[in-house]
């Protein structure tokens, strides 16, 4: 009882073979600070662009905004000087330092991520700071995350589970890596 085989049993693929491919059901522009999804993309996303910045590169971020601000406070001494001379020193000095250099670091922070999502110490360490999904924070993200940097031991709480520090989980901001 052998069984007879037709020509187009024989030539054509199984059925399975026959189908095409599922098509793309929607397609959103690539995100270049997003971490890579496909199953071939290497495991380790310390090196690669749009992982989380580590601990080190926070920490040089501090330190060079820090001194950052603290020459344009000196440039804005020195400026102030020359225009208005002595009466324009004394002016200064009657405001309070904690006053001066909160308002000289907000506006720094927020000038600086408003309108390139850093500031000098995130060019230097190839960082930057974005919203979910890799988008560019908003101003009110970037206003609530500087002010928040301003809570008593902020700085260190970027050291805790997941490298983000108060100022960028409230705000809802990551700062990641972005050469």
């Amino acid at each position: 009882t052998s069984r007879a085989h037709t020509n187009s049993e024989i030539t054509s693929p199984p059925p399975d073979h026959q189908k095409d491919p599922p098509p793309m059901i929607h397609s959103t522009p690539e995100n270049p600070y997003a971490p890579p999804s496909s199953p071939s993309a290497p495991t380790s996303l310390d090196s690669q662009e749009g992982a989380s910045a580590g601990r080190i590169q926070r920490i040089l971020n501090l330190i060079i905004d820090y001194l950052s601000v603290f020459g344009i406070s000196y440039g804005l001494g020195l400026l102030t000087a020359k225009i208005f001379g002595y009466p324009g020193l004394l002016w200064i000095s009657r405001i309070p330092d904690h006053l001066l250099l909160f308002c000289l670091f907000s506006l720094y922070y927020i000038v600086c991520e408003a309108t390139t999502s850093r500031t000098e110490g995130k060019w230097i360490t190839g960082t930057k700071v974005v919203a979910q999904g890799g988008r560019r924070p908003s101003l009110l993200q970037v206003m609530v995350r500087s002010l928040l940097r301003f809570i008593p031991l902020d700085p260190l709480t970027f050291f805790g589970k997941g490298r983000r520090g108060w100022h960028d989980s409230l705000a809802r901001t990551y700062v990641v890596k972005s050469r």
